[in-house]
């Protein structure tokens, strides 16, 4: 058994659930629970055409399909099946072709084509319209389950996250986990904050990766070559991807660089024959592409360098740092992150701590209000 062979379901009774599911939630997987329990099998058919209500927001009927068939791979009585709706009629006069479409799909997952089909329907309207075709009288019959008003439902979870997150099913989480992507030049603060902002949402984090290399590897910023950098664009992308899709993920998830740092630091490199900064260029792309941040918050080098034995000193420089800074905004802009990078802003004290601290207020309430916390978080 795994994700992509299931066996077919045996027995006389199986049941049909059909949806959108945009997102899969709780309430969903319930209603399959209950009917694997009280049917031999069950079969969940993911629903959905072009341009539909998921896909809107980059959940097309291919993912959600992939993110159930994932969550069921190891259950015997659930069998994952998609029906593309795109070319047919709309309801009601689509309900004849989408009906023989659902019974070719059953046809399909079931051993015993001849077995009793229950149909699992929420809404009333379904009832009446499946129950004027004649296979619904000879083959199946249907079970209407009234929707609770939970308070939740697909609609407000793709309006409000992070509000209704416990509602969201595991492998669906990732696609609304709001990542935040802290950057700026060296010696900034930025894994301070990281971790400050991290602990004050209860969220995982990952750390730049280049540090761990770096010293697992014994190379220093003067030796990194194109097939380090290859390895630090990888590794960095691995790490932050393993935390958006970890279980600690509570819709939140923090991120110290990225590939789009690491690009600004390549191309600077003085050093061509180390680092061919061109030939990096289609992985960068590549990372880049595949990388989401909903909010990118910027470190300015206003603070005076520390040294802490790990960057090289030619960054220790006010000019380097703020031409680093600059570029680094501009190559953002240029990746098409313009709308979701917000620079941090700080008094001109020299207490590096209070800059910090101012840093960590901002940075607190710019996540509140871009992910619309304050309802959760106003008591605090």
């Amino acid at each position: 058994m795994s994700n992509l062979f299931k066996e077919k379901l045996a027995g006389e009774k199986i049941g049909l659930i059909f949806g959108s599911f945009a997102p899969f939630h709780v309430k969903h997987l319930d209603l399959v629970t209950q009917a694997k329990r009280s049917q031999d099998g069950v079969v969940v058919v993911v629903s959905g055409s072009d341009g539909d209500r998921g896909d809107k927001i980059g959940l097309n009927l291919q993912k959600r399909f992939r993110y159930l068939r994932e969550m069921y791979a190891d259950d015997p009585l659930v069998y994952v099946a998609k029906l593309d709706e795109t070319d047919l009629p709309a309801m009601p006069v689509g309900w004849k072709p989408w009906l023989q479409r659902v019974m070719e799909l059953v046809d399909q997952a079931v051993l015993d084509r001849q077995a009793g089909l229950t149909f699992y329907v929420g809404e009333k309207v379904y009832q009446e319209e499946l129950e004027k075709y004649p296979v619904m009288t000879n083959h199946a019959k249907i079970s209407y389950r009234k929707r609770e008003d939970s308070g939740v439902s697909a609609s407000k979870i793709r309006e409000f996250p992070l509000i209704y997150w416990p509602m969201i099913t595991r492998p669906f989480r990732r696609h609304f986990s709001h990542n935040i992507l802290i950057t700026g030049a060296a010696s900034g603060g930025k894994t301070t904050l990281v971790k400050d902002l991290a602990r004050y949402f209860g969220s995982p984090f990952a750390l730049e990766y280049a540090r761990d290399y770096q010293e697992i590897y014994n190379v220093n910023d003067l030796e990194l070559t194109t097939h380090d950098y290859i390895e630090l664009i990888r590794g960095q992308w691995m790490r932050a991807s393993k935390e958006i899709n970890g279980t600690s993920n509570n819709g939140l998830v923090f991120a110290d660089t990225d590939a789009i740092t690491t690009y600004v630091y390549s191309s600077l490199e003085v050093d061509q024959e180390r680092v061919d900064h061109q030939q990096l260029l289609s992985l960068y792309d590549e990372t880049i592409a595949r990388t989401k941040w909903d909010l990118i918050l910027v470190v300015p080098p206003t603070t005076d360098y520390i040294d802490d034995h790990f960057r090289d000193m030619r960054g220790a420089k006010d000019q380097y740092r703020w031409d680093f800074h600059h570029k680094l905004i501009e190559t953002y802009q240029a990746y098409g992150y313009g709308d979701k990078l917000v620079c941090l802003e700080s008094s001109d004290s020299a207490d590096r701590a209070l800059v910090f601290l101012e840093r960590y207020e901002q940075a607190k309430k710019v996540i509140i209000e871009t992910f619309k916390l304050k309802s959760l978080w106003e008591e605090y």
